[in-house]
C-alpha cells in the first residue's frame, strides 16, 4: 500500500572513541515513515483494509507517533482523529513541529481527559498511544529477522542491541523475535538493552537525540554526524559490552 519502502534499512559501521557500533539506519525505511513508528505502522500500512474510514488515537501534541498516524491516515484516505488532555494557548497560536504537520495532513485534535471505555465502530480503527498494539509485532519482527540475518553475514558472535523506550513496544516485540528466530541455532540470540530519559535529560538531549526519534519538521535538528557521537557516549555509559553494538 505504500511506495519506496527501503528495507531491509541499511547499517553503517562507524567508530567512536575506540569503540564499533553498527547503526541501522531505519531513519531511511520511508521519506515520511522513520525510526521504530515505521516498524509498529507496517502490519496498517501493508493491509487492505476497505472497512476502516477512521483512524482514532491519543497522545501529546508534539508525538512523533501522532505525526506518523497522520501520514498514515492521509496515505490511506481516512479521517484523523486525535485526543489529547490540552493543548498549550501558545502551541495553538504558534503551530509548530509535529503539531503544524498533523495539522497540515488533516489530523482533526479533540481536548478530552480520558480516553478509556470508549466504543467505536467497525470502520473506526483505534491505535493506542505510541502504537502500542499487538499489531505492532509484525513490522518489528521483520526488524529482528533483518538484524539476525546481518549479525549472520558479518559473522558477529555476541551482538547487543541498544535502543530508546518509551511504551516499552519495540523492545519487548524485538526480543521476542530474537529468541524465537535462534531458536534452533547455536548461535547467540542478539540482547535488547533499553533505556530511559528523565525529562530533565529528554529537554537536555533533545538536539542530540533526533537521529533515534526524529522531528523532520523541528528547527532544532542538527546534522546526523555531529549528533551521533555525543548519543553514543549517552550509550556507552549506560551498557557496557565487549562485543559489538546495533
Amino acid at each position: 500500500m505504500i511506495d519506496s519502502w527501503n528495507v531491509p534499512s541499511p547499517v553503517e559501521e562507524i567508530l567512536v572513541e575506540g569503540r564499533r557500533y553498527f547503526l541501522k539506519r531505519d531513519d531511511q525505511i520511508h521519506s515520511e515513515f522513520s525510526g521504530n513508528k515505521a516498524r509498529k505502522l507496517h502490519y496498517w500500512l501493508h493491509r487492505d483494509l476497505p472497512q476502516i474510514r477512521k483512524l482514532v488515537s491519543y497522545g501529546s501534541p508534539q508525538s512523533n507517533a501522532m505525526y506518523s498516524l497522520s501520514v498514515l491516515a492521509r496515505l490511506r484516505g481516512w479521517e484523523f482523529e486525535y485526543f489529547v488532555d490540552h493543548i498549550p494557548d501558545y502551541l495553538k497560536e504558534n503551530p509548530q513541529g509535529n503539531y503544524r504537520a498533523a495539522l497540515e495532513n488533516g489530523m482533526i485534535f479533540r481536548e478530552k481527559r480520558e480516553m478509556e471505555n470508549e466504543k467505536f465502530g467497525e470502520k473506526v480503527l483505534f491505535i493506542e498511544e505510541g502504537g502500542r498494539q499487538p499489531e505492532a509485532e509484525e513490522g518489528i519482527r521483520i526488524l529482528g529477522e533483518e538484524i539476525i540475518n546481518w549479525q549472520r553475514e558479518r559473522g558477529v558472535a555476541k551482538l547487543t542491541v541498544f535502543l530508546p523506550s518509551g511504551t516499552g513496544t519495540t523492545a519487548l516485540y524485538l526480543q521476542k523475535s530474537f529468541r524465537f528466530l535462534t531458536l534452533h541455532s547455536r548461535r547467540n540470540s542478539p540482547v535488547c538493552r533499553r533505556y530511559r530519559l528523565s525529562a530533565g535529560a529528554v529537554r537536555h538531549a533533545r538536539t542530540r537525540f533526533v537521529i533515534l526519534a526524529p522531528d523532520r519538521r523541528s528547527s532544532q535538528e542538527v546534522p546526523f554526524r555531529q549528533a551521533l557521537p555525543g548519543v553514543l557516549r549517552t550509550l556507552a555509559r549506560i551498557v557496557s559490552t565487549n562485543g559489538c553494538g546495533v
